[in-house]
């Protein structure tokens, strides 16, 4: 199935060739052929992650903001909650600055009214970012949904379960799915959020809590994947981590 393609893109920067052809079902086929010569070696800056940078996208796109993400990856198996985000009528735009192994730059996302969206295509380019775009479709005009995403289910947590029982203690009517969920945009609660030990769920109802405050429960969780990530979101509000225990 089509997936993100670092390697593919890595191999053919130190002389590899292989075709990839991707069908119209989204299956995926990769020929490799033999070598000629040795690959070359690497020079290589990791960019910065557009997923975990997501998170203040969603910030900027329902808090009428702008928020400026700098060297970022934007190859496009990597920034489709971007583009989902985009659709629903936040302002993006993708400023390119190189592209030798893969595309980097910066993307700026201006808040705008964001209006309802159906998902259920590449959802493994977005797999990850679902909990923070339902942040986004809980405040859209109009019924969200997504599909093909029973993934979800087997991550840190069943962020399927976990985004619907949260939205629906903060007053968003939302339904659960076998393979996603749907979600009725209004205006959100204030309300006690169960992350169940998920960095992601945390984050994700963090960033909804800018509009209308809210506790989160286990939120220390988020220091092992994103240790920033609070100070990082002072620059947009006062964050508490809430202990539980």
């Amino acid at each position: 199935f089509l997936s993100r393609d670092h390697t593919e893109r890595m191999l053919n920067g130190m002389g590899a060739e292989l075709d990839v052809k991707v069908n119209d079902d989204y299956s995926c086929e990769i020929t490799i052929y033999p070598l000629k010569e040795k690959l070359k070696p690497l020079k290589f800056e990791v960019p910065n992650d557009p997923s975990s940078a997501f998170f203040f996208a969603v910030a900027a796109a329902i808090t009428d903001s702008i928020a400026i993400i700098k060297n970022i990856t934007l190859n496009p198996t990597r920034i489709e909650s971007y583009k989902i985000l985009e659709k629903m009528g936040a302002d993006i735009e993708y400023i390119q600055k190189e592209n030798i192994y893969e595309p980097i730059g910066d993307i700026i996302v201006k808040g705008n009214k964001l209006k309802a969206i159906k998902v259920s295509e590449k959802i493994p380019w977005l797999i990850d970012e679902i909990p923070a775009l339902a942040m986004a479709m809980a405040v859209a005009e109009g019924k969200s949904v997504v599909r093909n995403a029973k993934e979800l289910r087997v991550k840190e947590s069943d962020r399927i379960k976990a985004v619907v029982e949260n939205l629906k203690k903060c007053g968003i009517e939302a339904n659960e799915l076998d393979d996603g969920f749907e979600i009725i945009g209004s205006s959100p609660k204030k309300a006690l959020i169960e992350s169940y030990g998920d960095h992601r769920i945390a984050m994700s109802f963090a960033i909804l809590g800018l509009l209308c405050g809210m506790e989160i429960k286990e939120a220390e969780s988020i220091y092992a994947s994103f240790p920033n990530f609070f100070k990082l979101s002072e620059k947009i509000a006062d964050f508490e981590v809430y202990d539980a225990n």
